[in-house]
């Protein structure tokens, strides 16, 4: 460890003011960055995160003015708190979108303090952080923070998606299909259109390469907006009638883009009964509202490609892409909408998908098999000692 017991506990016991302190006790007790961006009680005091509006702290105000005179010291705490009241107010209003980039940037802070050098990923810099309390102040880090970080000594099974953070990831090789290639690519949202189709069999990480995608600079920077949509949880809803589609996604937009879909439908009044009326809604509510580029990832799309108004629904991406992106007057606003699809192959046979409106349309990302090099970094990776005959064996196999 390039840090003492000493100069660590000065730097834990001294060095922190109380947001950063507040966010580390969070980390040690395994909370997600979601959860601690979420927290109040990380960002304001507990006098003043107790406030639910403005108006509620200026009745106290006023009834304290007109009060006696021992009340002067209550008057003055409550003038001074005001302004974190306003502040608060409009951080629950926003969704806690604010707190995103203000997250990262204490994150880092909390790394330079332990004197990790940037990797340029904070999440594996904040392992080496927890190493050192690993080594030096064990009882203070959770078993939950232990398993994030992958410091319980032992090699999680390799399914499902991987964590972000995780050590386990495993690039492509082929350069055409990297990940860095592809988050040079979305860098540029708002400037030209685009679409990305992540596609491969089963299993070969396309939600893992996605949720990379959506965790990108401009993100992080709170530069842009995330709507994630997995299809394996909603893909019953492709069953009802077209409306109810098309309603359902466009209240699921106002959710995640923390929009009062219930305020916005009241002003809309009409239905949302076609793809036209969809890309009006789209435009008027949610294009107009988020000046950011919004990243509307689809998840397992697969899931929906059996049924029949699957094909009207990819039309109207295909409509937003290469019309309302390239040709349209409001081209501009339409290029802050970045399409991301992910979708298996392994369904190919079941249905045909040269007649899909989307599937010849942006870039795609073929996720296939692992090359033998990844396959023995992987094994590397996992501590299976495989060398070059272990690792043909395997590609034999397969």
């Amino acid at each position: 460890m390039s840090l003492s017991r000493g100069q660590f506990e000065r730097i834990e016991q001294e060095e922190f003011t109380p947001i950063p302190k507040r966010i580390l006790n969070r980390i040690l007790d395994g909370k997600t960055n979601e959860e601690i961006r979420k927290d109040e009680t990380v960002w304001y005091d507990m006098d003043v995160y107790e406030y639910d509006s403005l108006e509620q702290i200026d009745r106290e105000i006023k009834q304290l003015e007109v009060g006696e005179e021992e009340s002067d010291n209550q008057l003055k705490k409550l003038k001074k708190f005001r302004p974190n009241v306003k502040d608060l107010v409009r951080f629950r209003e926003s969704s806690f979108s604010q707190s995103k980039s203000l997250l990262s940037k204490h994150l880092r802070g909390i790394c330079d303090k332990f004197r990790v050098e940037s990797t340029r990923n904070t999440e594996y810099d904040l392992r080496t952080v927890m190493e050192y309390f690993v080594e030096y102040k064990q009882d203070k880090i959770s078993a939950a923070a232990a398993a994030r970080f992958e410091l319980l000594g032992r090699i999680p099974y390799p399914e499902g998606s991987i964590p972000i953070y995780s050590l386990y990831y495993q690039d492509r090789d082929e350069p055409n299909n990297s990940l860095e290639k592809c988050l040079s690519k979305i860098e540029n949202a708002g400037k030209e259109a685009i679409l990305i189709r992540i596609k491969g069999p089963h299993l070969m990480g396309k939600t893992s390469f996605k949720n990379r995608l959506l965790n990108n600079k401009l993100v992080m920077n709170n530069q842009a907006r995330v709507v994630d949509i997995d299809l394996a949880e909603h893909f019953s809803i492709f069953q009802k009638e077209r409306y109810e589609i098309y309603e359902w996604f466009c209240g699921e937009l106002c959710q995640q883009l923390g929009l009062n879909a219930e305020e916005i439908f009241k002003e809309w009044k009409q239905g949302i009964k076609s793809a036209s009326d969809c890309t009006s809604f789209v435009e008027k509510y949610i294009l107009s509202e988020v000046s950011q580029p919004i990243f509307l990832s689809f998840d397992n799309f697969h899931k929906i490609f059996e049924y029949s108004n699957f094909s009207e629904f990819a039309s109207l991406l295909r409509n937003w892409h290469d019309n309302q992106a390239k040709n349209s007057e409001d081209k501009d606003r339409w290029r802050n909408l970045v399409l991301i699809l992910t979708y298996s192959t392994s369904e190919y046979p079941r249905f045909n998908i040269n007649e899909s409106p989307l599937f010849n349309l942006g870039e795609g990302w073929n996720l296939g098999d692992f090359s033998d090099r990844e396959i023995k970094e992987l094994s590397d990776k996992h501590q299976l000692g495989w060398g070059v005959e272990e690792v043909e064996k395997l590609m034999s196999l397969v």
